[in-house]
């Protein structure tokens, strides 16, 4: 049954989550111009949520959710996943949403286990944030480049630098949706693994030359892992 308080826990995590991650975002989208939502699907096994992050100014905080049934069995889906009654969830959100001033999607694609589609929502939410905060960084980091042009520049005004910052900051946040390291130290890992019945040695490099050596004794995965180091 549920607990007296159960409620006010969910409201009041939400709410400490979302005041921890506030200050990220503050910082991320200080001074830019409002960046397009950031959308991610989350897979997990026969699971599928969608999750979509709206932030900036102007953005009002709201929640919209949908994924009950949770699950096939039994008919008309699981009321309670351990002793988390599901109901519940939107509470979570809603509060995650307000203390963010987000306007958050939460969905659900397919999914026949509760826990599955519960677990891949909080996983899709997750890498929606994630991806919303390398957007910023992306177009901060542009519109800083084009302030510096637009202030070299002998016949500019304000005006001009800031529209030139804006505009450079959309761009980049449109069509930069990932700001990748600018370290020139290599991103690269090796790994090895042995048992009774196999060995194997793995080495990656993130920034190589999409080239690779496979020898895994089955010709078709070797096909597919050459094709995942071309792309």
């Amino acid at each position: 049954a549920e607990r007296a308080h159960d409620r006010h826990i969910f409201e009041a995590v939400g709410e400490a989550v979302g005041n921890a991650l506030l200050p990220l975002l503050n910082e991320a989208q200080a001074e830019l111009p409002v960046v397009p939502p950031s959308r991610f699907l989350a897979p997990l096994d026969e699971a599928l949520a969608r999750a979509v992050l709206h932030t900036g100014k102007g953005i009002s905080a709201q929640l919209d959710y949908s994924q009950a049934p949770f699950g096939d069995f039994p008919p008309g889906g699981r009321q309670w996943v351990g002793a988390m009654k599901l109901e519940l969830l939107p509470i979570f959100w809603s509060a995650l949403a307000r203390a963010l001033s987000a306007h958050l999607t939460i969905g659900k694609e397919r999914g026949s286990n509760a826990h599955h589609i519960v677990e891949s929502s909080f996983k899709a939410f997750a890498r929606a944030l994630r991806q919303r905060l390398d957007r910023l960084a992306a177009a901060k980091t542009a519109a800083a480049v084009a302030t510096a042009a637009a202030e070299k520049a002998t016949d500019s005004t304000p005006a001009m630098v800031a529209a030139a910052a804006a505009s450079a900051a959309e761009c980049a946040a449109l069509h930069q949706p990932l700001l990748w390291p600018t370290s020139t130290v290599a991103r690269k890992g090796e790994r090895s693994r042995s048992t009774k019945e196999t060995k194997i040695d793995l080495s990656l490099e993130i920034d190589g030359s999409g080239e690779a050596e496979c020898e895994t004794g089955l010709r078709m995965l070797d096909e597919i892992l050459g094709c995942f180091a071309q792309e």
